[in-house]
């Protein structure tokens, strides 16, 4: 009987510690580029470097920023072709240096991955220019929220 509810306790044990392994999507911002599109309007793009702990796969994707007052705007975010399109009509703004990061992407377990990212924000280039942060909000599909924020 004891052996029993021993070998009971260590297999619940086990899918207790199993189901708390927390799925998150570490990272850091590698590159911030800006334009000012006119005088409400600016794009933002992202390079950035994550380092799943476990597998990931991505959901929703936003990007946040954090004004000088401490207001939270976020940026409406552009797809790849859009990316594209921009980065060769601004030369000036260089060119694509990492994949855009994808919804239904996979990234595995402590495999880092360089990924971009874009956005264009309802402020003035001044404003973006003097956040107080950047944040990029990446979620797990099964739904943990994993943010990777930088100046």
């Amino acid at each position: 009987m004891i052996k029993h509810w021993a070998s009971t306790m260590l297999l619940l044990a086990a899918v207790m510690l199993a189901g708390c392994t927390r799925v998150v999507l570490d990272g850091t911002v590698q590159k911030v580029r800006v334009y000012g599109v006119d005088a409400t309007s600016t794009v933002v793009l992202i390079d950035f470097r994550t380092v799943p702990r476990s597998l990931f796969m991505i959901g929703d994707t936003a990007v946040e920023i954090e004004t000088k007052d401490g207001k939270i705007v976020e940026g409406v975010i552009a797809a790849e072709v859009d990316i594209d399109r921009f980065l060769e009509s601004n030369p000036l703004q260089g060119r694509r240096y990492n994949p855009t990061l994808h919804r239904s992407e996979k990234l595995a377990k402590d495999q880092p991955a360089d990924r971009m990212i874009a956005a264009n924000f309802p402020l003035p280039l001044a404003d973006v220019e003097n956040r107080k942060a950047l944040r990029i909000k990446v979620t797990e599909v099964d739904g943990p929220v994993s943010v990777i924020e930088s100046k």
